[in-house]
């Protein structure tokens, strides 16, 4: 009876690792994730917004 015990603790306590592994493995976005993600999109917005501004100071030069 002593063994059945044994197996039945081991089989649990794997089965909680299991568990504790798939919720780790479906977790969300670390804040380092978030804030890179975050600074690179104010990058690409920074750079598009330049790129526009220079098109508009370049077809007001033309059109004068």
């Amino acid at each position: 009876m002593h063994k059945w015990k044994h197996i039945c603790r081991s089989q649990k306590q794997r089965q909680k690792q299991i568990q504790h592994k798939s919720l780790k493995s479906e977790a969300g976005f670390t804040l380092v994730e978030l804030l890179a993600a975050i600074s690179i999109l104010g990058i690409v917005i920074v750079l598009a917004g330049s790129v526009h501004l220079f098109g508009q100071r370049q077809f007001r030069s033309q059109s004068k």
